[in-house]
């Protein structure tokens, strides 16, 4: 079973992200747009108000949309507006050694967060040795969570299919080379449903670790009036979020939502394929 997180346009926030298991929170969205903040905020008023235990979330450095984290001050900001349980740590892309000498400067300056915020960090690299060598790094540290790009050693001008093969087989060697130590594996973005199905049964075969994706890939794909296994884009040369429409869901066309609303139940499936129940407290 994969955990799924939606990337939403501001106008479906609240007919969209709730079908989510968690939230994925853009932490350069909240600085951005007023809807995006106001709908964090009335969330955050909506869980103080009742008993249940508020929605996991977790707050992203948006590397992925602006090729470069947001700075620690402005995530800082974001983490006090959306509260959130985990806060990517600050990456970069491709560059393992900066990505893992920032985690120090990072940890350092968690006081700066929310009490009890804790961090996610995140492998890159060109090479599957380079990226091993980040996460031992990170098992010294005594990190036992972890999150993996989409375009982890290609870069982004390759199709999907080679995006997930790449992923897919660091993954693989994680798992047979850290057996145990891991309780969380995050996938940074979608590449295809044949890598969410793989991985689907792969959470089979590693119970006590918690499998999770965040994407906009179905709601973007739906938007454009694309339906997954049958039309779907195979690049991402530009990051699914920049490419979305910035349309309410009350203006979208009836054709355009149905399909937004098939691509996420084709997602949900694979992802639930071969569901079993599993524990990261939170989710």
């Amino acid at each position: 079973m994969i955990s799924l997180a939606f990337e939403t346009p501001d106008g479906m926030l609240q007919q969209l992200q709730p079908l989510g298991d968690f939230d994925w929170v853009l932490a350069h969205r909240l600085s951005e747009s007023k809807a995006y903040l106001e709908y964090y905020r009335s969330l955050e008023e909506a869980e103080a108000t009742v008993s249940e235990r508020p929605r996991f979330k977790v707050l992203d450095t948006s590397t992925n949309e602006l090729f470069a984290p947001v700075g620690i001050q402005q995530l800082a900001c974001a983490a006090y507006l959306c509260r959130p349980d985990y806060v990517v740590a600050p990456d970069w892309l491709l560059d393992a050694q900066k990505t893992v000498d920032s985690l120090n400067e990072f940890e350092s300056s968690l006081h700066f967060f929310p009490g009890g915020t804790q961090i996610l960090p995140v492998i890159q690299g060109v090479t599957v040795e380079v990226c091993l060598w980040s996460v031992s790094v990170y098992l010294n540290k005594g990190c036992n969570v972890l999150s993996i790009p989409y375009d982890i050693t290609v870069t982004r001008d390759i199709d999907t299919e080679r995006m997930s093969q790449a992923r897919q087989g660091l993954l693989e060697q994680i798992l047979l080379d850290f057996p145990g130590v891991l309780n969380w594996i995050h996938l940074l973005g979608f590449t295809n449903i044949e890598e969410m199905n793989k991985i689907s049964r792969k959470s089979l075969e590693n119970p006590t670790i918690c499998f999770s994706l965040d994407t906009g890939f179905p709601i973007m794909q739906g938007l454009q009036g694309k339906e997954l296994y049958k039309n779907e884009d195979r690049y991402k040369k530009i990051p699914t979020y920049n490419q979305m429409k910035d349309i309410s869901y009350a203006d979208a066309e009836a054709k355009d939502l149905l399909l937004v609303h098939r691509n996420i139940a084709l997602v949900r499936k694979e992802a639930n394929n071969h569901a079993r129940l599993f524990g990261l407290d939170g989710f």
